[in-house]
């Protein structure tokens, strides 16, 4: 439970296109394709932005009224959706910036969820699952399972029924203005996260607030959030995981130790479900992963950190660079400059792979012994786009990246190969003795 703008809030129900995934333009894209293909003529675009959050039948009522009553809508349609299948399981879902950290946000409070939408189940299922959010939702209402679609507030009353939540306790997360009426009409806290197409003013004035991204709305949902002070130095990792992943291209002393700790902790709430690091070092990388965790060490307290869920790759395995800064949240690059400048190229391709299977933003948090280290990599993966793509694609790869940079001197040190070694041999006999005690009869 939360309290939000003076509202008690137990429950949140989500659209899905539009709202949650950036779809409606993946949509219009395939709609215009399929017509094109079947009726010789693309869609208009005042026919698909004023289809925007109708059920299938309202929509090709308005296909028809536009483009005569044999226009064959239903086929079309169906064309439509293999041209969006096709393209999701490709690419991936498109994924609105700050659904993750919101619907985690919500899971973390104790809400129950569920999605309303107007897409069929089959679809919508399967967008889910691609996005891997599926499991934060207790139930789904798909638009197949409605006799009435938006604005008719069924879908909402519906998905309210299921979590056994009453309405007005209820988040009602659109982006249309058909969504945004079905909200208010089911008496539900209709929250606007704008997409395409702004509702009217005078439906738009119906939301309890309206936001122009998820990350807008997250900041508010954060001042709901009590707070837990800080933790103390010896106080255990948080026990529950979240879905992101979190990168460090350069497993050395700075990045196998600050970063770690700055990126195992997260947000106080939940820690990365694992941490992906690119090291040179066979031997770090055979030892970490044969342990499956390693430890910090603060040498002015003796205190041990354990760090888990750490995977751990080869620098000098392209791809396996390149799927990390697929999969990361963010990355820590922790390098020579001379290291920096030979690994741009891997970098540049990691970024525009991204880029052209998501489209999903990407934090890169430069750690340097000086000051400029952002404007230095930016510049480096710049050239290396420039060679890979057209300009147009290079500006919106950098748009969708953002440099930042810490400044620290070395506050870890790097522990030598003879130390490695000897604490493994350490760590080895005590298994073996562990082992030779369990052996022994029972007296």
């Amino acid at each position: 439970m939360i309290l939000f703008q003076g509202k008690k809030i137990l429950s949140a129900i989500f659209d899905m296109d539009g709202t949650m995934f950036d779809t409606e333009r993946l949509r219009f894209k395939t709609l215009k394709q399929a017509s094109l293909e079947i009726f010789g003529q693309a869609l208009s675009e005042q026919t698909l932005i004023g289809s925007l959050g109708l059920s299938a039948k309202k929509a090709e009522a308005l296909a028809k009224a536009h483009n005569g009553e044999d226009f064959p809508y239903a086929q079309i349609r169906q064309r439509a959706d293999e041209l969006e299948l096709e393209h999701v399981r490709n690419h991936g879902v498109p994924i609105k910036a700050g659904l993750l950290e919101v619907l985690e946000r919500l899971r973390k409070s104790g809400l129950t969820m569920a999605v309303a939408t107007s897409s069929r189940r089959a679809i919508a299922e399967e967008y889910l699952i691609n996005a891997n959010v599926l499991k934060y939702f207790d139930i789904t209402v798909c638009g197949d399972e409605v006799s009435q679609g938006k604005p008719h507030p069924e879908i909402f009353l519906q998905a309210a029924r299921a979590l056994n939540c009453a309405p007005e306790q209820c988040f009602m997360v659109e982006d249309s203005e058909n969504g945004l009426l079905s909200a208010i009409r089911a008496e539900g806290q209709a929250i606007l996260i704008e997409d395409i197409k702004p509702p009217a003013p005078e439906v738009k004035a119906g939301a309890l607030k309206a936001y122009r991204s998820m990350h807008a709305f997250l900041a508010d949902l954060s001042e709901c959030v009590p707070d837990l002070g800080m933790p103390e130095l010896a106080e255990p990792f948080p026990t529950s995981f979240n879905q992101f992943r979190v990168g460090i291209h350069g497993f050395g002393a700075i990045g196998g130790g600050y970063l770690t700790q700055v990126f195992a902790h997260w947000d106080g709430y939940t820690r990365p479900c694992e941490i992906i690091a690119a090291t040179r070092s066979p031997m770090l990388r055979e030892t970490i992963t044969a342990f499956g965790s390693y430890s910090v060490r603060y040498g002015a307290s003796a205190f041990d950190q354990t760090i888990e869920n750490v995977r751990m790759i080869d620098m000098d395995d392209e791809q396996a660079v390149i799927q990390m800064y697929n999969d990361s949240e963010i990355i820590g690059l922790s390098l020579p400059e001379q290291a920096i400048q030979q690994q741009a190229a891997v970098i540049a391709k990691g970024l525009l792979q991204r880029f052209e299977r998501r489209g999903r933003e990407l934090t890169l948090l430069i750690v340097l012994n000086k000051i400029g280290g952002a404007a230095f990599v930016r510049r480096h993966v710049q050239t290396q786009l420039a060679a890979l793509c057209a300009p147009d694609i290079a500006r919106q790869v950098l748009l969708k990246t953002h440099f930042a940079e810490t400044v620290v001197s070395r506050i870890v040190s790097k522990i030598s190969n003879d130390a490695l070694v000897r604490q493994l041999r350490i760590k080895s006999q005590m298994l073996q003795n562990s082992l030779e005690d369990e052996q022994e009869p029972a007296r």
